[in-house]
């Protein structure tokens, strides 16, 4: 299945509609949701976000959905888990009235200045929190996925630890906890910018163990700086988390030369954050299309 990312206004009544319209006739499968402000919040014990109205809205125009939980989400921070995990509960829940295919889960990161004590017990607290939200996951039959981490400027500059950079930290932290209803989310894009960069080791073949469940696709330049312009300036200069369309940088050329792992039949989501782009939704869509069967044609055992 190949989705696209709703662009953040489009989470709205009024304009969702035109967006799934649009998404539909382009050829996608389903749409994720970006959930960055506010819609998941528990006000009296019931979420804000009027799930029973977008469902419906999916169903009108025949798409499903994946849920992207809040990007803010830091469940290593100690003073702010309890919240953290709680918005996640909360987005657990509707993504279930929405019948969501995946719901995406960011991983933490601590400060230099904890001892290395402080910050392994973070990250064992961060680790019991994902077990519990794939507990819950199980009983409501979601699947939750992590995603590896784009190495942002303050991860860069050594400003965060943030071990899931690296997509085998992901893979060793979903190993751990072993749940069926906890696999990875790839994300294409920051794993070119982490493994050009010397953020994370090659992670190819079947490097991923078999628990790629969802895949985020989106191109970038292979470029990461230790201070972010704003989003307009870092287009014009090449700099970071794009979230371009496929073609303008590196990401292809990773996945034609094999430098990516096995994808199996996970669904694929093109992450464009930018809604101008859906001016030509249908031709990049079928640019995307391309891109990810070359990409499941690849071979899921290592060559010498």
């Amino acid at each position: 299945m190949l989705g696209v990312m709703l662009p953040l206004s489009g989470n709205s009544r009024e304009r969702m509609g035109g967006f799934l319209a649009r998404a539909k006739a382009a050829g996608f499968d389903f749409v994720e949701l970006r959930m960055d402000a506010g819609e998941f919040l528990i006000i009296d014990g019931r979420p804000l976000f009027d799930a029973s109205d977008a469902r419906a809205q999916l169903d009108e125009h025949g798409l499903r959905c994946s849920v992207h939980s809040c990007w803010g989400v830091n469940l290593a921070d100690d003073a702010c888990r309890p919240a953290w995990e709680k918005c996640i509960g909360g987005t657990l829940e509707v993504a279930r009235a929405l019948n969501a295919l995946r719901v995406v889960v960011h991983p933490g990161f601590v400060l230099p200045a904890l001892s290395l004590d402080e910050q392994r017990r973070a990250f064992a607290a961060e680790r019991e929190a994902i077990a519990r939200i794939a507990e819950r996951a199980a009983a409501l039959d979601l699947i939750v996925v992590l995603e590896n981490l784009n190495p942002t400027p303050e991860v860069v500059s050594g400003r965060w630890i943030c071990p899931c950079v690296d997509p085998r930290e992901v893979v060793a932290l979903i190993t751990s906890i072993g749940s069926r209803h906890l696999r990875m989310v790839f994300d294409v894009g920051h794993y070119c910018l982490a493994v050009t960069n010397g953020h994370a080791a090659e992670f190819v073949a079947d490097d991923a163990k078999g628990l790629v469940a969802h895949v985020h696709l989106h191109d970038n330049f292979g470029r990461v700086a230790a201070h972010e312009p704003r989003y307009e300036e870092a287009v014009q200069v090449g700099i970071g988390d794009l979230h371009m369309p496929l073609g303008f940088g590196e990401v292809p050329k990773l996945i034609e030369l094999g430098r990516v792992p096995a994808i199996a039949d996970a669904t694929v989501e093109y992450e464009l954050m930018d809604e101008r782009y859906w001016r030509d939704l249908p031709s990049l869509r079928a640019t995307a299309a391309e891109v990810v069967a070359r990409w499941r044609s690849l071979p899921s055992a290592k060559t010498e």
